[in-house]
Parts: C-alpha cells; structure tokens; sequence
C-alpha cells in the first residue's frame, strides 16, 4: 500500500467516524465508544424481553389447552354440575387468592394446605 492510499484510507475512516459521532451527537470517539456500548447494551435487553414474552405466551397457550381439555374430561367423565361450576369459577378468577379460596372450598381443604400443593407443584414445575 502506498503512502496515498494510506493517507486516504485514514482520511475515509475519519470522515466515518465523524459522519457517526455528529449522528449521534457526541464529540469524541470515546463518547462514541460508550454510546455504542450502551446500544449493545440495550439490544441484549430487549432480546431478553422478547424470550421472555414468547415463554410467557407459550405457557399461556398451554394453559388454555390444559384448561379446555379439564373442561371436556369433566363434561365426559359425568361430573356433577356443581363440581364442574366450581372448577369453572376457579379458571375464570384473575386473583390467585380467589382461586386459592374456591379451590379450598371445592377440595375440601384448608387454604394452608392449597398453598402447600400450589407450591409444591411451581417446584416441580421448575425442575
């Protein structure tokens, strides 16, 4: 490589540099450097906020499935109706409580013992 192409190489990598810098508003490749770092940052971040909103909705989908199957064995295996409204009642609750409190009543247990169940079974579901 000659001298000239050397000189214009540098030449172009600093028009580049100083074309991103006014870009972006900073005045110094190091201001630049942090700039660019932050973006990385900030993109890994919504990569993780992504994997976790596509878990979440594959977990909700497999909830709809396993509540809509729940429905249907109940409806086949002749479950009374009063069972099965209760059950119902407790898929249709958006307060974990709530449906802490129907399933104690529908289980016949205290509501010590459905958290226990509740926590054993997110214990077993994290393995």
């Amino acid at each position: 490589m000659s001298v000239s192409q050397v000189i214009q190489d540098s030449q172009r990598k600093g028009n580049i540099l100083k074309g991103l810098m006014q870009r972006v508003g900073v005045g110094t490749a190091s201001a630049l450097s942090q700039m660019l770092d932050s973006w990385s940052e900030k993109i890994k971040e919504i990569g993780h906020l992504e994997n976790s909103q596509r878990t979440l909705q594959t977990w909700n989908d497999t909830y709809r499935v396993q509540r809509e199957l729940v429905k249907e064995i109940l409806k086949r295996e002749g479950v009374s109706d009063s069972v099965t409204k209760q059950v119902h009642a407790i898929y249709g609750t958006r307060s974990s409580n709530k449906a802490i409190a129907l399933g104690a009543d529908l289980l016949d247990l205290e509501k010590s013992e459905i958290l226990k169940l509740v926590k054993s079974a997110i214990r077993y579901a994290k393995r």
